[in-house]
């Protein structure tokens, strides 16, 4: 059976998601056998590097601006 002219048709995945829209959705995905340390951050080098420098300082906001 073919289907009518201009229809489009989406497959998902196990999860619900789309399967081939060219995005890698299992990236994002936590399952309950995941272990916590298997949890992946990309961060910039920059990023990495102030957190080990000790300098920890909430720069969205100014001081006074707090409550």
């Amino acid at each position: 059976m073919k289907p009518a002219e201009g229809v489009k048709f989406v497959e998902y995945d196990k999860y619900g998601l789309p399967a081939n829209d060219g995005f890698d959705y299992s990236k994002f995905i936590s399952t309950d056998d995941a272990r916590p340390d298997d949890a992946v951050i990309n961060i910039p080098a920059d990023q990495l590097a102030a957190q080990f420098s000790g300098h920890h300082m909430d720069l969205d906001k100014e001081v006074s601006k707090m409550t």
